[in-house]
């Protein structure tokens, strides 16, 4: 490791090599005892490595509701919730978090990615921001009206030199649309929002062969294009509720005879739309006429002998007061991003869940994620991230939490990574930056003296220089009186990344001084921590063929050496605890796992636990309380990563706490995305437990499950179908396989019961830049697929959904583009092909470069562009959903109009050729498509109506696609608290079949909705 001489992080005499990135033992959990992991191994790797920012900024999907949180590359941030106006600012470089299927705008399309560097160049132990939260037994200020948002805390002068920077002017940025599919790679197990800086992954569990075109799964918790140095960050895939468990539902039970009525009726029948449609009431499940609207998690159930819950959960963080315990965390998968709030009230040995609201009082919407805690005097406070920026989070009691809006002193490209308080108020630490690898990035402070209004300080308050290196703000640590921030300085040699660490140190927050802190011989490391009892530096050391940390602790403005801590088989200092009766160190082993050692003043240190693998395998924070000590994380096995909150008493003893009974905390992934009716044959496709599913039905009310030949279905890493469609040669479905990275999932069936796998065909094979299937169509000439390809549009053609070729553009930029181009829906239109989506112009006006984009094909092989203008009012939009009746044609989409996310609509009567813009009932909510389809009477629409959170969901039905008719909607699963979207519909015998979503807080259920 490189030398550096700066002060509090000085040279050290024992220098391994860091290896490059992690490289993961063949062991695993199924085989022999646990395996090693990573930082057992090699404990002197760098541990203050920083990894990217997560992309669970929100993101979008692919159609349907695909995979979502995350939004293509150089997609515009998604829209400000309850209020808030975000910044006016270019595009992101990589995906945005919150494209909801069906919610806003998906992300635009990507940009062009270099290709990765060696692993040797880009550090592995690079960790995301982490969640902490934490309570109070004092008086919180949180019940008063907010005051105004972010002013500045007048007896904190900023420094000369680190002014705020002025607040950019509000502009609404536009939302996510549903149903768009991403062009990037798939985020990993654990976010990175979620990687503690010191946290390291053990090797995976040795999976059994897969047969081809599957590829092997990348290590358990280890991001896959996730570390500084490579150009892009993983697709966050779309945000897809549909997971599902636990039938309890709300919202209001009508008669099941009528679901539908127009202008109030209440009659047995509804004439729609001049005509459209005509619903009639029935009175049973079993009567053809009678319409259901249902929780469907019977009819879309997964495999029986499922090993997965498809999900991601992880509790990043914890703080304490008194003898309450605040916990926060996500939930995540594919298209799903959600935050958690848990709370103990008995010093963390039983926990259930908290609650959180929007400023509007409503539920959070997807991609609320709360990433750090802590209880300060005036009450707790919870910092994380949300769709286009920064969120705050107060409480009173640490149970109900009330999302804060933020001003000027956080901007739309700011990330929390740490976050303190003490007696002069609260501290947190981070950076600012556009670009998913961090190379822009550049370091920020905050201080708030009542967790409220925030000061921002930049590096000049660091009084630090480039020295040909990026910094890192990773830590803070104060005992209230002093406040200590580390950082990590990368600079590039011999090729690697390597990192420097350093200390700063500040009695007032408004001058900050280097840490100067001792550097014993064989330094191999360094670790803040600190609380009430005091301030401490954990160095480690390897020395005479030992290992051990030694403590420094800060007194009366000096350093001084305090104890060692030391255990057998100690690799290095993962993680330092502190309460207010004193420290705990969490040690990595090379046998036992992790071990705790306990001190009251830093001086000596005892054993108090240990955390086997099977326990817990990754460590991303924690906290003590005065009868135990509480460490929260993860724990993988084999490919399911679940939350883990470790407690162990004062002796050491484990306090058993079982997650899986605390309510909404874990929920089986369930997701229903498209359906298409073929003749007495109604195929479903989704995923559920983490892999693709299909599903198929005679009447569209009773369902079962289809098989793939071998593993076509149940591959390794999460798959998930987005699209499915039936033409002479039979079925065709397509969507997503994470497997390793992202890549085609592209399957077939002769009858629809019986799958078998095509995308090992040459023409699916990935080259520089990742591929994405995003949606199907079948017309008299063969059948067509489209996508992207890193940031340009793609499209594949077969005639006999045996032999496959990649589709090219009538002119150079028809499908090729550097800024970003999407193809999101097909349709089969006369005898060709119509197929929309989304470019980035970089010459449009108003803001944001997204654009709606339409293609047209005489024989799927050879596509034109087309390039309508926006409506009137309209800053942005693309395009997601088309459908054709004949030569008469609808293209939905979303953009952002004077009332926000809004719906936008064009028409074409040519069969494609030409194009006009169609007004839509909108209303004064945001809103987008969800769903679009054709039938023998016109074309029917379904609109997620509402913001992300709260959304409801509405029927807008036309006869000849120009003039359309909003119906009113209710019935289970369609209305109610939370999210209710269908994302799947279908022309049914005269009427329609719909499937989708239901979602709030506490859980996920698909939704079946049939209009006879």
């Amino acid at each position: 490791m490189t030398s550096h001489s700066n002060p509090g992080d000085e040279p050290r005499d024992d220098r391994p090599s860091t290896g490059g990135a992690n490289q993961p033992d063949e062991q695993g959990f199924a085989a022999g005892p646990p395996p090693v992991p990573q930082w057992a191994q090699e404990p002197d790797r760098p541990q203050d490595a920083v990894p990217p920012p997560p992309s669970y900024d929100p993101g979008a999907p692919p159609p349907f509701g695909t995979p979502a949180p995350n939004l293509l590359p150089d997609a515009p941030p998604p829209p400000p919730f309850a209020g808030e106006t975000a910044p006016q600012q270019p595009p992101a470089d990589g995906p945005s978090p919150f494209g909801a299927p069906g919610s806003f705008l998906p992300p635009d399309p990507a940009t062009p990615q270099p290709p990765p560097p060696a692993p040797s160049e880009t550090p592995a132990d690079l960790p995301p921001p982490p969640t902490d939260q934490t309570r109070t037994d004092t008086p919180a200020l949180w019940g008063a009206p907010p005051p105004a948002p972010d002013q500045t805390v007048a007896d904190i002068p900023p420094p000369a030199d680190a002014t705020a920077p002025d607040a950019p002017p509000p502009q609404q940025p536009p939302a996510d649309v549903p149903e768009v599919p991403p062009s990037q790679p798939p985020s990993p197990l654990v976010p990175p929002q979620f990687q503690q800086q010191q946290q390291y992954v053990p090797p995976p569990t040795p999976q059994p062969p897969v047969p081809q075109p599957q590829q092997p799964q990348p290590p358990a918790l280890q991001p896959a294009e996730s570390e500084l140095g490579r150009g892009r960050q993983p697709v966050q895939q779309p945000y897809e509720p549909w997971r599902i468990e636990r039938p309890a539902r709300r919202g209001p039970r009508i008669p099941k005879g009528l679901v539908i009525g127009l202008a109030g009726a209440t009659g047995v029948a509804v004439v729609a739309a001049a005509g459209a449609f005509v619903l009639f009431g029935g009175d049973g499940e079993n009567d053809p006429t009678a319409q259901i609207s249902k929780i469907a998690d019977k009819e879309f159930a997964g495999a029986d002998n499922a090993v997965s819950d498809g999900r991601t959960q992880v509790v990043t963080s914890a703080a304490a007061s008194g003898d309450t315990v605040v916990a926060v965390g996500a939930e995540t998968g594919p298209g799903h991003a959600r935050g958690q709030f848990l709370v103990s009230t008995d010093g963390g040995r039983t926990f259930r869940p908290g609650t959180a609201r929007e400023p509007d009082g409503g539920d959070p919407a997807p991609g609320m994620l709360p990433q750090q805690v802590t209880a300060s005097s005036t009450g707790w406070v919870a910092l994380g991230s949300r769709p286009g920026g920064v969120a705050l989070w107060t409480s009173q009691d640490g149970h109900t939490w009330q999302r804060q809006q933020l001003g000027p002193s956080f901007g739309p490209n700011d990330h929390v990574t740490a976050l303190t308080s003490g007696r002069q108020g609260l501290v947190a630490v981070g950076y600012t930056g556009a670009k998913p690898d961090r190379s822009d990035a550049e370091p920020v402070l905050w201080t708030s003296r009542d967790g409220r209004t925030w000061q921002r300080q930049d590096a000049r308050a660091l009084k630090f220089n480039d020295e040909g290196g990026a910094l890192h703000l990773t830590h803070v640590a104060t005992d209230g009186k002093t406040t200590l921030v580390q950082g990590v300085i990368l600079k590039k040699a011999g090729g690697r990344l390597q990192p420097g660490r350093r200390v700063w140190r500040s009695d007032d927050w408004r001058t900050w001084e280097p840490g100067k802190v001792p550097v014993p011989k064989g330094n191999a490391g360094m670790l803040i921590g600190g609380g009430p009892t005091g301030l401490l530096v954990a160095r480690d050391v390897r020395r005479g063929g030992q290992t051990y940390a030694q403590v420094y602790r800060y007194d009366d403005g000096k350093w001084r050496e305090a104890g060692r801590i030391q255990t057998p088989g100690q690799t290095r200092v993962l993680r330092m605890l502190a309460g207010e009766q004193g420290h705990v160190a969490v040690v990595g082993t090379q046998q036992q796992g992790m071990v705790l050692q306990s001190s009251g003043d830093g001086e000596s240190w005892r054993d108090v636990g240990t955390l086997p693998l099977d326990t817990i395998t990754q460590v991303l924070g924690g906290t003590v309380t005065s009868r135990q000590t509480v460490v929260t994380g993860a724990k993988t096995m084999g490919e399911d990563v679940d939350a883990v909150i470790a407690v162990r008493d004062a002796q050491g003893g484990e306090v058993s706490v079982d997650l899986s009974a605390v309510e909404g905390l874990q929920r089986p992934d369930r997701a229903v995305t498209a359906v298409t009716v073929a003749g007495d044959r109604t195929v479903a496709v989704g995923g559920a437990d983490g892999d693709a599913s299909v599903w198929t039905s005679a009447d569209g009310r009773s369902w079962k499950r289809a098989q793939g030949q071998g593993a076509v279905l149940a591959r390794r890493g999460i798959q998930r179908l987005t699209d499915v469609t039936h033409g002479g040669r039979g079925w065709l479905a397509v969507g997503f396989d994470n497997g390793q990275g992202r890549r085609p999932l592209v399957v077939t069936s002769a009858d629809g019961n019986t799958w078998q796998a095509v995308d090992g065909d040459e023409a699916f094979r990935p080259g520089r830049r990742p591929l994405s299937t995003n949606a199907a169509a079948a017309g008299p000439g063969g059948y067509v697929i489209v996508g992207e390809e890193g940031s340009s549009a793609a499209a594949w053609f077969s005639a006999d959904l045996r032999t496959w070729e990649r589709a090219k553009g009538a002119g150079d930029e028809d499908l090729e583009s550097d800024g970003g181009m999407s193809m999101l829906s097909v349709t089969a239109a006369g005898n060709g092909f119509v197929a929309v989506g989304s470019l980035n112009d970089p010459n449009a006006d108003g803001g944001s470069p997204v654009r709606p984009a339409l293609w047209t094909s005489a024989d799927g092989r050879t596509w034109s562009l087309q390039r309508p203008e926006l409506p009137q009012g309209f800053r942005d939009g693309r395009l997601t959903h088309v459908r054709a009746n004949g030569n008469t044609l609808v293209a939905f989409g979303a953009g952002t109009g004077s009332n926000g996310q809004t719906p936008l609509a064009y028409a074409s009567a040519d069969g494609g050729r030409t194009w006009e813009p169609v007004a839509l009932p909108t209303g004064d909510k945001p809103a987008a498509p969800t769903a679009v389809t054709a039938t023998d009477n016109g074309f029917a629409a379904t609109i997620a109506n509402g913001r992300p959170g709260t959304a409801d969901v509405a029927l807008w039905t036309s006869r000849d696609g120009k003039a359309w008719r909003a119906e009113t909607v209710e019935g289970e699963g369609l209305t109610g608290a939370g999210d209710q979207r269908i994302l799947g519909l279908a022309g049914l015998r005269g009427g329609l079949l719909g499937v989708g979503i239901t979602s709030d807080a506490k859980s996920d259920h698909p939704v079946l909705w049939v209009l006879p």
